[in-house]
């Protein structure tokens, strides 16, 4: 699905925004990532499936924004279902803030979980909601 993305290449041709990494620490064992893709319109929201994922490593990222604005910033690096991405480029890939034709709006929410043991249903990687 994302083949022909290079997000390193767009974001240092300033194609699109994205994020490329400068640093990264490996993240303690047990905790987790759970994103939740929302379509609004006319203020109608519709949710995807919301997914949890294994957190691997904190980086540091230099992230650049659709308005060509930039910051360095510290973000999760997680193993999704087409692969690795932080949240810059997880939000990149689902299209977050995009419009399509019928203005429908994108959204995208990314957030770290607690270990499984904090937290009651967690469901298995890539799998599930985090509905209880």
């Amino acid at each position: 699905m994302f083949e022909d993305v290079d997000p390193v290449a767009d974001h240092e041709d300033g194609d699109r925004y994205g994020g490329k990494i400068l640093s990264v620490i490996p993240a303690p064992e047990g905790w987790f990532v759970g994103t939740q893709v929302s379509h609004l319109k006319s203020g109608t929201e519709t949710y995807e499936e919301p997914k949890v994922y294994p957190l691997i490593a904190w980086v540091l990222v230099d992230a650049m924004f659709r308005d060509g604005g930039r910051t360095t910033q510290v973000e999760p690096l997680f193993l999704t279902d087409v692969g690795i991405a932080h949240t810059t480029e997880f939000r990149w890939q689902q299209g977050a803030g995009d419009v399509d034709d019928d203005g429908q709006r994108t959204l995208v929410a990314v957030d770290v979980l607690p270990a499984p043991g904090a937290v009651a249903n967690v469901p298995a990687y890539g799998e599930g909601s985090l509905k209880g």
